[in-house]
């Protein structure tokens, strides 16, 4: 990655500039791309995130100084002018470890407020990163500051929809649940699967318990609530699937092959979560159900990888 000069200066002015670039005022973007993405910073990750840097009023001097406490590298003394530290910040960027990239986009978020006499340098900061993760195909987002791990539109909509919804019916323990499976499956360098489905179910079976009005187990519940097909099914699958161990704790499975079971696996909770909270357990009518239905109807196509 080379940055000459003149492309600093467009960039910057297009980014920087008093209102918004054309796109942004006409609604124009790339539709968002399959995720492919998340345990590596191929070079147009590392570019995006790098003059993003510089569009934020970062001079090259102070991206240097950014990029070398991140990596815990000295600076070289023997650049001065501006295009030899343009060039020194570039190899840098290119020659990290991924996760090291991603390390500087989150600080770059606390730098870009520096200075910000506008207070919006960062919200801007974080909706172009995020939609730039979004049309490169990146299974991350940055969320106040802090990367988390994104999935689909689907698996977004169904995490996003069942906090909220399990907030305002008056289930805090069960929200909280569904906020730790989140956490667990984004930790990095090594996802807590184990404890991401562990999270996932302990709370679709709080929800369960609470409509059900006892204290059995899930697996007896499933069968005394009204659902909808195909989340019928699904949770049926669900429930056997984290009894089998060796499937969780991926002892006797390839780490690769594990991935898709997750991504796949945990917005079916989430899914339920959404419906049984509503009043009535009436077949899904809004718009949050059918998205809620929609979602688990695909966990369910995906959940011969978890048997």
């Amino acid at each position: 990655m080379l940055l000459s000069p003149y492309s600093f200066f467009c960039y910057d002015l297009a980014m920087s500039g008093p209102g918004s670039p054309f796109s942004a005022r006409f609604g124009f973007r790339a539709p968002d791309a399959e995720i492919t993405i998340r345990d590596n910073a191929p070079e147009p990750v590392r570019d995006a995130v790098t003059m993003l840097g510089y569009a934020f009023d970062n001079s090259p001097g102070r991206m240097r100084d950014v990029v070398c406490e991140v990596l815990l590298k000295r600076p070289d003394q023997n650049n001065w002018s501006v295009g030899n530290i343009e060039r020194e910040v570039s190899a840098l960027v290119d020659d990290a470890p991924w996760y090291k990239v991603y390390d500087l986009a989150e600080r770059l978020y606390t730098e870009v407020a520096k200075g910000d006499y506008t207070g919006d340098f960062q919200r801007r900061f974080a909706e172009q990163l995020n939609q730039t993760f979004r049309e490169m195909g990146v299974g991350w987002a940055l969320e106040n500051g802090i990367l988390i791990a994104r999935g689909s539109e689907a698996f977004t909509l169904a995490t996003r929809d069942a906090v909220v919804t399990m907030m305002e019916a008056g289930a805090p323990t069960a929200a909280s649940e569904i906020h730790e499976a989140l956490t667990d499956i984004s930790r990095r360098p090594a996802p807590d699967l184990t404890g991401s489905i562990q999270h996932a179910m302990a709370a679709l079976e709080c929800v369960a318990r609470q409509i059900d009005g006892s204290g059995d187990t899930l697996g007896k519940i499933i069968g005394r609530l009204t659902l909808p097909p195909p989340l019928d099914s699904a949770l049926h699958k669900l429930w056997g699937s984290p009894r089998n161990r060796a499937d969780i704790s991926g002892r006797d499975a390839n780490p690769a092959s594990r991935k898709p079971s997750w991504w796949s696996l945990s917005p079916a909770p989430s899914a339920f979560i959404c419906c049984a909270t509503r009043p009535g357990m009436r077949r899904p009518s809004t718009v949050a159900d059918m998205r809620a239905v929609s979602v688990a109807s695909a966990a369910n196509r995906g959940g011969r990888a978890c048997r």
